[in-house]
């Protein structure tokens, strides 16, 4: 078990651990956040901040997350393998203008849920998710001006 709190730090990148391994995190600026098989997180308070890089990848680990606060047109997280995300409030804030538009959210053959407010007065994501389920992708879009989900998706919850 490892514990992080009221930190910034350039990174969370961990070697794959047992089944049962588990970072508990509380107040942190940390960029990216890497979970493997076997491996939980549960957080408060994250702060991923970006420009270029996924923020968080978890291949079939379990990341719980209450409260997140992004800078950046990145994917915030991809989630796959069998991988269990939940994602519980926060805000997505697009401070960075620039031809990069990845989706928001990344799923491929994954549990993934989020409720999530969205800011980005200038260049909002166009793709808010993208699930991969059994070879067969689709998006949850935001192209549309004035589009509900230009704002905030009010719970997402993915088909697999």
């Amino acid at each position: 078990m490892l514990i992080i709190k009221n930190m910034a730090l350039n990174g969370i990148i961990r070697k794959p651990g047992k089944p049962g391994s588990t970072l508990f995190m509380e107040d942190i600026v940390a960029l990216p956040l890497i979970l493997n098989k076997g491996e939980q997180c549960w957080a408060r308070q994250w702060n991923p901040e970006s420009p270029r890089a996924v923020m968080s990848e978890i291949d079939g680990g379990m990341f719980w997350l209450l409260s997140i606060k992004t800078e950046g047109r990145t994917t915030h997280v991809a989630a796959k393998n069998g991988a269990r995300v939940e994602v519980i409030g926060g805000i997505s804030y697009q401070s960075w203008d620039g031809p990069i538009d990845p989706p928001m959210f990344v799923v491929e053959n994954a549990d993934f849920s989020a409720v999530i407010a969205i800011h980005g007065r200038t260049h909002p994501f166009s793709k808010i998710v993208s699930e991969t389920l059994g070879g067969e992708t689709r998006e949850l879009t935001a192209k549309e001006p004035g589009n509900p989900l230009r704002h905030h998706l009010p719970l997402y919850r993915s088909g697999h």
